[in-house]
């Protein structure tokens, strides 16, 4: 029977035979005179004996026996050895690499540091190219690292850092690698990387915050401009969606708020690693049911607007003769397409309610007065955020002969595919009219202080244009231009003449140089191509 006591080795604790505590002493005391080691290179000693217990299954209870201490000897070898030619029998061989983290000289979490160890590459490289992989991978290439992180093992010690690097794990390795380490400041303290740390930190805390407010204003939209008149024509799983995209807002927050506590101590340990991933990946999802959910609510939904969209077909044989057609449409936009045939209308609306827009036209002589009003949806705030629910929304398309004359009182006024000699437009304050198609010889336009004229997409051969105060003209090509402008205004008043090409430009019956911008009193005037 052998007496048995109990030891510790690099905090470790172990039975063994006594006289093996004896041998194990012996050596670590000649250990630490003849190689002069420290306590930290002597703990790093201790570790490596932990290790070289394990490999011949000396764990646990079980125990140590003076067979073990002669192989460990054998292994690390005799003390004496490296005051004679520095070689030891029986050590690792080099080239037996091992993927570890390398957090002492890592930035975040050692794993491009340890890369760096294993292949030989230098870190500052790995870490451009991950910056790089980050970018251009949106975000994906993070979650690699991250995944790197929990599946690489840290090197915590000496023979740890050995091995990263493929060199043989002796006494007088592990003695300058722990001197090394003494010596070395870690990135981590280096004030440039304090700085970035700081920095970082503030930047995930911003974001998280900025992801919070939108979660809170997205949730109020829910919950105060959704009322059941609304439900019962949006899709459930289109709110849904919008729900699933709060929830994913609100995770993309806590992941912020997470990166910004890493960032501020420097530290992520698996627990908290395995939260950020399990974060991502909910995210993810709920982001990706948000979408399916919102494409499919958006179908559903779509169908019940048109559902909802009303189509009124009304003749308007008075049309036939006239001259001069004054339009008075409100919040309600009127196209006239010039055809042949019976002159008829196209109303068409959205509408919750048995509700339509009033019109009118009446006729006197040769001049045609048509007049649209809409009228008030009580649900239309409701469902305006969503879009094309309200009468506001409405439409009136006119099919009739060719005019020579319009009078625009508000709103907005189409003419279209009109092949014609001659027009007239007369535009009043807060009108819009647009010339679209068509050929047109010569145009006369008038538009009052704050109107708005556009025929960009009209070919038009002559043009004579008086423009107001505060109005916008844009043009196409034409081949000449007469233009009368304000020579007075105030001082934030502004007009805006965009022209594609004019062959000649005249002002009070004065052909002008051309340049890429004139600039007026009152006016400034644009041309893409000028004919210098």
């Amino acid at each position: 029977m052998k007496e048995i006591t109990r030891i510790h080795l690099a905090r470790t604790p172990f039975n063994a035979e006594l006289d093996a505590k004896k041998e194990l002493e012996k050596y670590l005391s000649a250990i630490k005179k003849i190689l002069k080691a420290d306590d930290d290179t002597l703990r790093e000693i201790e570790a490596r004996i932990v290790e070289l217990l394990a490999e011949r299954g000396v764990t646990g209870e079980n125990v140590i026996t003076t067979d073990d201490v002669e192989k460990i000897k054998e292994q690390l070898g005799a003390p004496s050895e490296f005051i004679d030619d520095q070689e030891l029998a029986d050590v690792e061989s080099a080239g037996e690499k091992r993927l570890m983290r390398d957090s002492e000289k890592g930035i975040l979490g050692g794993v491009l540091a340890g890369i760096g160890a294993y292949t030989g590459i230098d870190t500052v490289w790995l870490r451009l190219i991950a910056v790089v992989l980050a970018l251009l991978s949106f975000g994906t290439a993070v979650l690699v690292y991250v995944v790197l992180w929990i599946a690489m093992p840290q090197a915590k010690t000496a023979a740890d850092k050995l091995r990263m690097r493929g060199e043989p794990v002796t006494l007088e390795a592990l003695k300058k690698q722990s001197e090394t380490v003494s010596q070395e400041i870690s990135e981590k303290t280096k004030p440039l990387v304090v700085v970035l740390r700081v920095l970082l930190g503030l930047g995930f805390v911003a974001t998280a915050i900025g992801a919070l407010a939108l979660v809170v204003t997205g949730g109020s939209i829910i919950g105060i401009h959704m009322s059941e008149e609304a439900f019962s024509v949006i899709d459930v799983s289109l709110v849904a969606a919008f729900v699933l995209v709060l929830i994913s807002g609100l995770l993309f927050a806590i992941l912020c708020s997470m990166l910004a506590y890493a960032s501020f101590v420097w530290r992520l340990n698996k627990s908290m690693a395995f939260s950020v991933i399990a974060v991502i990946i909910a995210g993810l999802m709920t982001f990706s049911g948000a979408v399916g959910l919102g494409i499919y609510g958006g179908k559903v939904t779509e169908q019940k607007i048109q559902d909802m969209t009303h189509t009124e077909k009304v003749q308007m044989n008075n049309l036939t003769g006239v001259k001069k057609l004054v339009v008075e449409n409100g919040n309600v936009p009127v196209e006239y397409r010039v055809t042949s045939g019976s002159p008829y209308a196209e109303i068409q609306f959205v509408s919750t309610q048995d509700k339509k827009p009033e019109w009118s036209l009446e006729r006197k002589k040769d001049i045609a007065t048509l007049s649209v009003k809409s009228f008030e949806d009580t649900d239309c705030e409701d469902k305006a955020w969503y879009g094309r629910l309200c009468v506001s929304n409405a439409s009136v398309i006119v099919y009739g002969p060719s005019v020579e004359s319009i009078e625009a009182i508000a709103g907005q006024v189409g003419y279209k595919d009109a092949v014609q000699s001659s027009l007239t437009l007369e535009i009043e304050s807060q009108a819009t009219v647009t010339l679209d198609g068509g050929v047109i010889n010569d145009v006369k336009v008038n538009v009052a202080d704050g109107g708005t004229f556009n025929a960009e997409n009209a070919a038009i051969t002559k043009g004579d244009i008086t423009v107001g105060r505060d109005t916008s003209v844009t043009l196409g090509v034409l081949a000449e231009l007469t233009l009368i402008t304000p020579d007075t205004c105030g001082s934030n008043s502004r007009s805006y003449v965009a022209i594609d090409r004019v062959t000649v430009l005249k002002k009070v019956g004065k052909t002008i140089d051309q340049s890429e911008e004139i600039q007026e009193n009152c006016t400034t005037i644009s041309i893409d191509n000028p004919s210098i």
